[in-house]
Order: C-alpha cells, then structure tokens, then sequence
C-alpha cells in the first residue's frame, strides 16, 4: 500500500518553542497568523484556557497548525506527545457533521472519544470566535500522532481570503510522508474520501523522496505543499538561504525539528 487518500482539514506540528517554529516558517515563505492561545468549553459551558498556543499557515480550505504546549492541564489532548522528538502530532480530519461521523467510527471499532467543543479568536477577515466540534481516536492505538476528527462551526471565519496568500506561493495541503515500509492497518480504517493523502517513504528512499536524509522525528517524516509556480518558489527559497534540495514530487527542505516540508507544484487553488 503506496499511499492512503483522506480528507485532511489540517496538520499540526508539535515544537517546545512556537517563536522559533514560527519564525523558521516565515523563512520559509509562509505567512503566518498568530500565536493565540487556544480555548475549550468545560462541561458548564465556560471558556477555559489550554496551557497551549497556536499559530497557523492557512490556505483556501486546509492547514498547518504550529504550536506548543506550555502549562498542560490534566488530561490535555496532546499530554501523550508532550516530549521528543518533536514534528507532526497531529491529524485532524475533515468531517462536516461530527456526530455521525463519530457514530461511523464506533461502527468501525475505532473506539473515539467523546465530542468536544473548542473555540480560538480569529483577528482576520470578519474576525471573532470560531467554533469547532472534534473527538479523537485513543493514544494507545495511535501513537504517532493524535488522530481526531473535526467539524467547524464557523468555516466562513477561520478560510479567508486574506489570510491564505504567501510569498512562497503554497496554496494548499496534498500529503503527509509516513516513514515506514507499510502503514499500520489501523490505517485503513480511516474514511477514505478527500484529495490530500498519506503517502509511504521506504526506509532507504528518504532522500529520493523528501530531499534529505533520515532524521529522528514522529513517523510522520514530511508534509507536502501545493504550489502554483515551483520555480516561482524556488527564487523565494533561494533569496532566503534556504537549503532545498529536489525530491520525487518538487522540492524539499528540511525545519530544525526534523520535518521535511515537500513543495510540489499543483493547478488546485483549492
């Protein structure tokens, strides 16, 4: 099994620093909104503080969550990736209607969690606070990252045009790179409809893939960008100093926490 097609709404990469993930994607050619801290709805309907802050890479309909962790509270949902090595924790799904899909998870004995609600301050676009409803799949049977799904409430406030511009030209999500000769078949589990997909690196193909050698990170080894014009990117890379280098599908280069992002060129503005 080569590859695994998904809905993915966004990825989310877990670092002990968000200034320096944040600025190290800046370099990179990305705009970034944010970081804010994040927010949930206790059980009596209060707006309660995670101990996490997030800032994001938008595009037209996904994106990248960069964050971090500082005063974790009992029970918080990433307490089981809290600790290295550092990169891609989390996979959020895409789902239009959480409660069904939750009860289509049970069906397929993924054994979700319960439904929650969560909110985060949009200062963009027509801004105030936007809503989500989520659950997520246990830890103890998916330990690369957390897997979860999630519906928006407020879609109109947190996709907007004004926000989901680079200088590097991305535009989009495509796939996530899992290192490994096979995915779990925990895998397979998952619905299968949507066009981004997780996509297998064969142990020895690291560099023929994502441009650089194997590096200790998450399973989850690179994410891959959608792009209009890869040439158009690789003079924005360049001005910057950063070291790209070609890969299977465009160009890659690699962030300290040892993701490889994977810039490939794409007629989906998405």
């Amino acid at each position: 099994m080569a590859r695994l097609t998904l809905s993915i709404d966004h990825i989310g990469i877990l670092a002990p620093s968000i200034e320096e993930l944040v600025l190290e994607m800046q370099l990179l050619g990305f705009s970034i909104v944010g970081p804010a801290e994040l927010t949930a709805v206790n059980e009596s309907g209060e707006t309660v503080g995670l101990g996490q802050r997030s800032a994001h890479v938008m595009f037209a309909d996904d994106y990248i969550e960069l964050t971090t962790v500082d005063l974790p509270a009992d029970g918080h949902h990433l307490e089981h990736f809290l600790h290295p090595p550092w990169g891609i924790r989390l996979l959020l799904l895409a789902s239009d209607n959480v409660q069904r899909t939750h009860e289509q998870c049970t069906q397929r004995q993924l054994q979700p969690g319960a439904v929650q609600q969560a909110s985060r301050r949009i200062d963009y676009g027509q801004g105030g606070e936007a809503g989500f409803r989520w659950f997520g799949l246990p830890a103890y049977d998916w330990p690369d990252a957390l897997v979860a799904y999630v519906e928006h409430l407020t879609r109109e406030r947190v996709f907007n045009a004004s926000v989901s511009k680079h200088p590097n030209g991305a535009c989009c999500l495509t796939r996530l790179y899992y290192g490994g000769a096979d995915l779990p078949n925990r895998y397979r589990k998952l619905d299968g409809e949507g066009s981004q997909c997780i996509e297998i690196v064969e142990p020895g193909c690291e560099e023929e893939t994502l441009g650089f050698p194997p590096e200790r990170t998450t399973p989850f080894a690179g994410v891959g960008v959608g792009v209009a014009d890869l040439d158009a990117t690789a003079a924005v890379l360049e001005a910057a100093n950063i070291d790209v280098r070609p890969t299977g599908h465009g160009l890659g280069t690699r962030l300290r926490c040892g993701v490889c992002v994977v810039f490939e060129p794409t007629t989906a503005s998405r």
